[in-house]
């Protein structure tokens, strides 16, 4: 019943406790007792008879436990299938929202070999969207067909050049009054975030308007990744399809 016992009878007075036992033996425990080479070759680390301040009876044996040589983790099939159950009505459910994402194995609810097809069904009806009871708003479009969207077009294109003609010309040093919609987006700190945000990036998307796809692409976003970041994937999404007859 020494004090250097953790497992000894507890007693009358003021004791120390088991943890404190053992974290005291262990700052006593004397260092590895090595060779030249560095190889240990005695010392309490290559006790053979004592193994956590007891005496060892018989050969000791780890358990032959999976968890021990790695980090996986093994579910049965039922819990599976009441996951896959449970995970699905979530995350079909538009009125909710399932956090953490990266912390739940989400690549269980769908097959490794076929990828399931999203049914927007699911989410809206045939007959509340196409059927002669829609409730969806419909499109105001500015043109009715193709040709007279071109017609449009040039006559604006035809306005614009007339005002830039009559626009006025700067004299003595002093430059023209400009609108301040030219201006817009023209600062050097937006630049520089569009830079970071292009540099963190692996996949770039460009979002076009389908009425006039050339008038918004970026040809300096372009040129920037086609000269300096070539690994990069530039992807272009037409949006507004809806507005061109």
């Amino acid at each position: 019943n020494t004090s250097s016992n953790p497992d000894r009878k507890p007693g009358k007075g003021n004791m120390r406790t088991k943890a404190t036992i053992k974290r005291l033996n262990m700052y006593r425990s004397g260092a590895p007792i090595r060779d030249r080479g560095g190889k240990i070759i005695g010392g309490d680390l290559l006790s053979k008879f004592r193994t956590g301040n007891k005496e060892m009876v018989k050969m000791a044996r780890i358990a032959p436990n999976r968890r021990w040589f790695g980090n996986t983790r093994t579910v049965g099939q039922k819990d599976l299938e009441r996951f896959r159950e449970q995970m699905s009505e979530k995350v079909n459910d538009p009125y909710t929202v399932v956090l953490n994402q990266r912390k739940l194995p989400m690549g269980l609810l769908t097959d490794s070999i076929k990828a399931a097809r999203m049914n927007l069904l699911t989410a809206e009806s045939f007959e509340t969207t196409f059927g002669p009871k829609k409730q969806r708003k419909r499109a105001k479009l500015s043109a009715a067909t193709l040709d007279s969207m071109v017609q449009g077009a040039n006559k604006k294109a035809e306005d614009f050049d007339e005002k830039v003609a009559n626009a006025p010309v700067a004299q003595d040093g002093v430059e023209a009054m400009r609108e301040s919609i030219f201006s817009k987006g023209q600062s050097a700190r937006i630049w520089q975030e569009l830079y970071k945000v292009l540099d963190c990036s692996d996949v770039v998307i460009q979002v076009l308007d389908a009425r006039d796809p050339l008038g918004t692409r970026s040809k300096r976003v372009e040129d920037h990744l086609r000269k300096n970041a070539k690994h990069k994937h530039l992807i272009f999404v037409l949006n507004k399809c809806d507005l061109v007859p």
